[in-house]
Parts: C-alpha cells; sequence; structure tokens
C-alpha cells in the first residue's frame, strides 16, 4: 500500500478509482481539503476487494469527509455497496462516460492553468498526468492512459476535484 500524507490538513473531499485487485492498475483514494489542497494520497494494487474495501474504510472513517466521489462503472458498483456500509460519510456516484469523464477531465486541467490546484511531487501521479491523453476516434475522443501507462491517480484526481467543486458551488 502507498500513501502520500502531503499536508496535515483535514480532509474533506474524497476521489476513488477502483482496480480490479490483479493485474496492473492501482485502486487509488485521493483526499482534498476543504480550501481544495490535495492532502493525501493512498493507493494499492495486486489486494483482494474485501481488502481493499477495508482498508479504504479505515482511511476514510479516520476522517470526517463531507463528500466522496467513487467511480461506478463494472467493478465499482460492487465496491460502493460494500463501501457504504462501512463508511459514515456521504458517498457520491460517478458514472463514467466518454462525456462525463470528458467534463471532468477538462475541469482538472482548467484547475492546472488557473493554477488552482497543486499536486505533490508523487511519482506516479506525475507519471500518469504526463501520459495522459486525448484520442479522436470515429465516435469523438476518448480520454486515457497513453504508451500504456495507466489512469488510475489521474481519474481518482479528477473525481475528488469535481467532489470539491460540487460542494463548493
Amino acid at each position: 500500500m502507498h500513501i502520500n500524507k502531503i499536508n496535515s490538513l483535514p480532509p474533506k473531499y474524497g476521489g476513488i478509482d477502483w482496480a480490479s485487485g490483479n493485474g496492473g492498475d492501482f485502486t487509488v483514494l485521493t483526499l482534498m481539503s476543504m480550501d481544495g489542497k490535495l492532502v493525501d494520497i493512498v493507493a494499492f494494487k495486486n489486494m483482494d476487494p474485501v481488502t481493499q474495501v477495508e482498508k479504504l474504510a479505515e482511511v476514510i472513517n479516520g476522517y470526517s469527509l463531507d463528500c466522496l466521489q467513487v467511480e461506478m462503472n463494472s467493478i465499482g458498483r460492487i465496491y460502493y455497496d460494500q463501501l457504504r456500509r462501512k463508511v459514515k460519510c456521504h458517498i457520491s456516484q460517478f458514472n463514467t462516460t466518454n462525456d462525463s469523464k470528458r467534463k471532468i477531465i477538462e475541469q482538472l486541467v482548467t484547475a492546472f492553468q488557473k493554477q488552482t490546484i497543486t499536486i505533490p511531487n508523487d511519482e506516479e501521479l506525475i507519471k500518469e498526468l504526463q501520459h495522459y491523453a486525448m484520442e479522436k476516434t470515429s465516435k469523438g475522443y476518448t480520454y486515457n492512459g497513453a504508451d500504456g501507462v495507466n489512469d488510475d491517480y489521474v481519474m481518482s484526481l479528477a473525481l475528488c476535484w469535481d467532489a470539491y467543486n460540487k460542494k463548493k458551488g
């Protein structure tokens, strides 16, 4: 398990991108303070679903979050059903489509451009951000990690930033 405690501010918002439990992808929880500063990134991979939910619930219940936004696609629904029974905070569901993903990624890009968000010097997050790409397809555009790089940290950050923006505004 990788934990990157960034600062001592109390987190109020979170975003979770789920991993299947095996392979190269990560389950990532990003936590943000009331003023939009990154507080913590918790990530792990190759962990069975029950253990993932238990570890996340332990971290989340250590805080008083206003909103936790979780991805609901495919395995996300199963994890969500388990997590909501174990945590004390409000959980917002996020259904990832090309359009909804585009919106939260563009919102994150704007935050970087306006310098309203800062990130820690986290090697995996920076690598994923550097390899994140928009690709034109016959049906429009897709947004994913390029060159075989995952987008788990990016999606968790985008979900967290979206939860923050929904609550503040």
